[in-house]
C-alpha cells in the first residue's frame, strides 16, 4: 500500500505544493510586506520563515546568495520509511 499509493501520492503532493507555494514566497520576498492569510491569520512572511526553517536554509544575508525555497530538502523517502516501520510496530501491538 505504502509503496504503490502513499509514496507516489506524496511525491505528486510535494511537486504540486512546490509549484503553488514558490510564486507566493517570491512575491512575499519581493514586496517585503505581510499579507494576511485567511486560514491562519499569519502573513506570507511567516511562510517564508517556515520554509527556510524546514529546509534548513537561512536568509539570503546568512547564505551570501540566493535562497532555494524548494521542498527538495525534505527527505521524503526517509519519512515514508520511518512511517512504514512505525505502522508495522503498531500493527504487531
Amino acid at each position: 500500500f505504502i509503496d504503490f499509493i502513499v509514496e507516489p501520492t506524496f511525491s505528486v503532493l510535494v511537486d504540486t505544493t512546490e509549484k503553488i507555494i514558490s510564486p507566493l514566497i517570491e512575491e512575499a520576498v519581493k514586496s517585503g510586506g505581510v499579507r494576511r492569510s485567511s486560514l491562519t491569520g499569519r502573513g506570507s512572511a511567516a511562510v517564508v520563515e517556515s520554509v527556510q526553517r524546514h529546509s534548513g536554509r537561512g536568509s539570503n544575508d546568512e547564505q551570501g546568495g540566493t535562497t532555494d525555497y524548494s521542498l527538495g530538502g525534505i527527505d521524503l523517502k526517509r519519512i515514508i520509511q520511518n512511517n512504514k516501520e512505525r505502522w508495522k510496530e503498531l500493527s504487531v501491538q
